[in-house]
């Protein structure tokens, strides 16, 4: 019996053993569910929390969003109110852009109009020029084939172009300037034998080769002997010839002026004296240097320079 209840006891404690164990062992299977339960919570806590955050995320960049489609709006409608603005200044200064191209267009003909005025008067005065110079060349061409052909004359006539001096007056002539060398001062004898022997005769050369008036040109002084010559211009042609034949016997001569040396040398009525052209003041300086060329008179003759280096 008391084995028996003892027994029971066993069976009784090893059954509430058994049941505390099952309970234990399900309050423990509980109690970690519930642990992952809360972990669950906390982590579906945290998700909400992220969705949250991401929620307001969204929505702050929604209403930035919106914001900016506002900015964007509120700036197509200033750049409408703009833009329609511009264009009608742009239609406002197109106007005055054409309005002031037209009146440059109409200035600009004006101008052309002028200019061609302008033109047409320099190419008349240009032409006119051009004519000038052309008469010019046919003149002194003309007048250098006549002066070729007095060359001819000339020398066939060289005694109507030079002083006349006969045999009586180079003898007597000869004898005062022989006492030149005894004088303190020769002018004296010089004048004498220009006013007396060469004076008169001076004036029929230039009575013969100019005529009865004075002429402005150019002439030629010729060497009877060796042919070369001198190239002059003078506004007053029959004094400068008196002049040179005043120098040529030693009357206030220039030094070193060839022409008179030669003059002195070989007596002045060994000299031809001839017009070779007859112009006005104003083409002196053109046609000597055109002359001095013609004749080569500056290598080949008596000229000091080229001409007038101005023409």
């Amino acid at each position: 019996m008391y084995w028996l209840l003892l027994l029971l006891c066993l069976c009784i404690s090893c059954l509430l053993f058994y049941l505390y164990s099952k309970e234990k062992q399900k309050n423990k299977e509980i109690f970690n569910i519930n642990e992952k339960i809360i972990i669950k919570n906390k982590e579906i806590e945290n998700r909400n929390k992220d969705l949250l955050n991401k929620q307001n995320d969204i929505q702050k960049n929604i209403e930035q969003k919106q914001q900016a489609l506002n900015q964007i709006a509120q700036s197509i409608e200033n750049s409408e109110q703009i833009s329609k603005k511009a264009f009608e200044n742009y239609i406002d200064v197109l106007d005055i852009e054409y309005s002031n191209k037209e009146k440059e267009y109409q200035q600009s003909l004006e101008l052309l109009d002028e200019s061609y005025g302008e033109i047409q008067n320099k190419l008349i005065a240009e032409t006119d020029r051009i004519r000038e110079d052309l008469d010019k060349i046919s003149t002194t061409r003309a007048a250098a084939i006549q002066a070729q052909l007095e060359e001819e004359k000339i020398q066939q006539q060289s005694e109507y172009y030079s002083l006349s001096i006969d045999n009586i007056d180079k003898r007597e002539v000869k004898i005062l300037q022989s006492i030149e060398n005894e004088l303190r001062d020769p002018r004296p004898i010089r004048m004498i034998i220009w006013q007396t022997y060469y004076s008169k005769k001076a004036n029929d050369l230039a009575a013969r080769v100019l005529g009865p008036n004075e002429k402005c040109g150019i002439y030629k002084i010729t060497n009877k002997n060796n042919k070369l010559c001198y190239i002059g211009q003078s506004k007053k042609i029959r004094e400068r010839w008196r002049e040179h034949m005043k120098c040529g016997l030693g009357i206030d001569t220039p030094a070193a002026n060839k022409l008179y040396q030669a003059m002195i040398k070989e007596g002045i009525d060994n000299f031809t004296f001839e017009l070779l052209e007859e112009c006005s003041s104003q083409l002196l300086d053109e046609k000597e240097t055109f002359y001095i060329s013609l004749y080569n008179s500056y290598d080949y003759g008596y000229n000091s320079n080229r001409g007038n280096k101005k023409v």
